[in-house]
């Protein structure tokens, strides 16, 4: 989507229309915020509360990972680590090839 190209004037009576309609619409009187000590004080947990649950989310992506790669192992009989090892050797083989 094409950015909008201002010129000065458009943007000059553009600013003066924003502030006449936002002294009439008045956003701050319509805020829903806590209002009192105890609902700010419980609001303000909120960010707490929303870091434990991405952190929890966090620890159970990386166990289900080490699952899934433990299974993986098993299935394929080698490990990540010795399959990226075993590729990069393919890989500078391949390198040494064409640079003759």
């Amino acid at each position: 989507m094409p950015v909008r190209q201002w010129t000065p004037e458009q943007r000059a009576k553009h600013a003066e229309v924003m502030r006449e309609k936002i002294h009439l619409w008045k956003p701050w009187r319509q805020s829903t915020g806590a209002r009192t000590e105890a609902g700010k004080a419980i609001s303000s947990q909120n960010r707490a509360k929303a870091l434990e649950a991405a952190k929890k989310r966090i620890t159970d992506a990386k166990r289900s990972l080490a699952e899934a790669e433990k299974v993986h192992d098993r299935l394929t009989k080698q490990s990540a680590a010795k399959r990226l090892f075993a590729e990069m050797l393919k890989l500078a083989e391949e390198r040494r090839r064409f640079r003759w």
